[in-house]
């Protein structure tokens, strides 16, 4: 009589865990037959490329310009024995402004020289 009891325990725990798992699946498959959902996600991630991929351009072509400034400004600094623009150590990629100052900067010695 006991062990029917038991079996009957295990047997009746194991129904509660198929249950658990046969609405995990529905719920899977749910999810999964909704188009919209999938679609919304797939959107989604395309929107990310696009920004990951505009932002990594952006990147570049904040990089060459630095890269150019400082040319000239290590140029004119040299020529008229100053000293050469200060980035941040920490500036992996400069903003719109320290371009901007760095522009001011270049300005500033250019005129100094004439």
């Amino acid at each position: 009589m006991q062990l029917n009891c038991t079996l009957l325990r295990c047997l009746s725990s194991y129904m509660q865990l198929l249950v658990v798992e046969i609405h995990h699946v529905n719920r899977t498959i749910s999810v999964m037959a909704q188009p919209s959902g999938i679609l919304t996600i797939l959107q989604t991630e395309k929107d990310l490329r696009s920004r990951a991929d505009s932002l990594s351009s952006q990147k570049q072509k904040r990089l060459q310009q630095l890269q150019q400034r400082l040319q000239v400004d290590k140029q004119l600094c040299d020529s008229l024995g100053m000293t050469p623009f200060h980035l941040p150590p920490n500036c992996v990629v400069p903003t719109e402004q320290q371009l901007a100052e760095l522009d001011e900067h270049i300005r500033e010695l250019e005129t100094e020289k004439v």
